[in-house]
């Protein structure tokens, strides 16, 4: 089932991508010290961890890519981001598993246990236990060539000192070993890390790649998704470059582990980062001729291709969508981009859009929220008095398999430059006022069963539910939740009352002059920037 070939390839690989910041990362001091590891370019000082606000609170489990910090460095931020604000008083876990990837032999490893250093900061490896009962070989010599728990370690050790046991997944594994990990994490105070990168494909992995490359990769991160662990191990079996069939990952005995953990304990998967080696423009000056190419929209026949993803689980299943706050400083930042780029009334949204996440924030990966169906972005216009007034709110329900982040960008764009409503946004109107963004976050729209009046008071939840309106020359419009109360006074107690007046403005808004034939509600989670 282990394929040698694979594993040289792997490694070849891995050497080629990080070679011309091999020699850089020694004269900058790039070298660490955990366990006297070999791959002393895998965490690249030039590529620090940066976080932003949330923290883990909520997570249980994530899955993490395991590439150098040059290419998953976003990605890895947006996983763990907020980790500086937590303190050990205020985590919710008192340990880590952390299931890795074994690239070099088909065996299980566990080091000895004791203290390691990373960058001057001790970690606990806690390996307390019986290897040969669980099927582990004791080993801290493979802990030195392996690297596929490297790229972690520098948001793990913010987390403070703790035991962490750590795992090297590179075959089947006993029953007792799942059994007792499980029954680690069902004391509710450990946090589940695992890591795999998604396919590997290219000259430098000796295979072609598939025609759409993101295609393939979302399809193994659905099969994740689905707990499908067994698919993986299939393809690895059937794995031959000369039929086009794909090796969809590198470490599918650590992520069936880590899928029969979560599966176990009642988990869900509620949001994952997606991105791609070849769609990666480096931010330096060393930008190879296959990146030019991927500049110019070339197609993607490739020297090499690898696979990124990262994925959050909690107990509920439900996004915590606090991370807006990451996500609600694009809109001020983009509409500041475009306003610096001399051909930004010419360009289209699709290209300041590509320019901004590669130039500006360095955000080329792909987001997906789980449940979240449409955004909308509102700008208001602030007075000296903080008085609030409406200068554009454009959103959409059309989420389906798009990236959030996209959305974001296109709907701040279209709320700035195209509501019909308002003229476009200028840049001295931008600099001479105050403007503050808000994002909505929506989940897909209900429709009521009956348009009366006391149907709708029942049903509908002021504050949480938007309502969009149907008429019967097949106009319509909508208003998100805050806009029910804010705009209109409607309160839970007095929307029957009001329903007839909210009906007329929504008429109005759709430039209707039918009747009205149906009603959505939509649940909505509205975000504003802060002041």
């Amino acid at each position: 089932m282990y394929n040698h070939n694979q594993s040289f390839l792997i490694n070849k690989a891995l050497s080629l991508i990080n070679k011309e910041h091999q020699n850089e990362l020694y004269q900058k001091g790039g070298e660490f010290s955990t366990m006297n590891h070999t791959k002393k370019f895998f965490v690249d000082p030039l590529y620090p961890p940066i976080t932003y606000y949330n923290s883990l609170k909520d997570t249980r489990a994530i899955l993490l890519p395991h590439a150098g910090t040059r290419y998953v460095q976003s990605n890895m931020n947006y996983i763990f981001e907020g980790i500086p604000k937590i303190s050990p008083r205020d985590r919710w876990f008192n340990k880590i598993i952390i299931i890795t990837t074994n690239h070099q032999d088909p065996n299980n490893y566990i080091p000895k246990t004791g203290i390691q250093n990373y960058n001057g900061t001790n970690l606990l490896i806690d390996s307390n236990t019986s290897a040969n009962d669980l099927g582990l070989i004791q080993s801290d010599d493979h802990f030195k060539i392996e690297h596929s728990y490297l790229s972690a370690f520098p948001y793990i050790q913010k987390l403070g000192f703790m035991p962490i046991i750590l795992l090297s997944i590179g075959k089947d594994y006993t029953p007792q070993l799942l059994n007792r990990l499980i029954s680690i994490m069902n004391d509710g105070k450990t946090l589940l890390i695992a890591n795999t990168d998604l396919l590997h494909c290219g000259t430098i992995y000796n295979t072609d790649c598939p025609s759409d490359i993101d295609k393939y990769n979302k399809q193994t991160i659905q099969n994740i998704l689905n707990n499908l662990s067994e698919t993986f191990i299939e393809h690895m079996d059937h794995f031959d470059p000369s039929k086009k069939v794909y090796n969809p990952m590198c470490g599918p005995y650590a992520v069936k582990l880590f899928a029969q953990i979560i599966s176990s304990i009642g988990l869900n998967w509620t949001e994952y980062i997606y991105n791609s080696s070849d769609r990666q423009i480096p931010s330096d000056n060393n930008t190879n001729q296959r990146n030019k190419q991927l500049l110019n929209g070339s197609k993607r026949t490739l020297e090499g291709s690898v696979g990124y993803s990262g994925i959050i689980y909690n107990q509920s299943g439900i996004p915590d969508l606090k991370h807006s706050h990451y996500l609600l400083s694009f809109p001020r930042r983009f509409v500041n981009y475009i306003f610096k780029q001399r051909d930004y009334q010419s360009a289209s949204i699709q290209n300041l859009i590509r320019r901004f996440r590669r130039g500006a924030i360095n955000m080329l990966d792909s987001l997906y929220i789980k449940d979240v169906a449409g955004a909308f972005i509102t700008m208001n216009k602030v007075d000296r008095s903080g008085k609030k007034s409406l200068r554009g709110c454009i959103g959409t329900f059309a989420m389906n398999d798009h990236d959030v982040i996209d959305i974001i960008l296109t709907q701040t764009y279209k709320t700035v430059f195209n509501d019909s409503r308002f003229s476009p946004l200028t840049l001295n109107e931008f600099n001479t006022n105050t403007f503050q963004f808000k994002i909505n976050y929506l989940k897909s729209p209900r429709k009521l069963s009956s348009i009366d009046k006391s149907n709708v008071s029942k049903e509908i939840r002021i504050g949480i539910d938007g309502i969009t309106a149907y008429f019967s020359d097949g106009r319509s419009a909508t208003y998100l939740a805050s806009v029910l109360s804010e705009s209109f006074g409607i309160t839970q107690q007095n929307i029957e009352n009001k329903f007839d007046t909210l009906i007329e403005s929504l008429r109005e808004k759709s430039g209707s002059s039918g009747s009205l034939q149906s009603i959505e509600l939509y649940e909505c989670s509205e975000f504003d920037e802060p002041s």
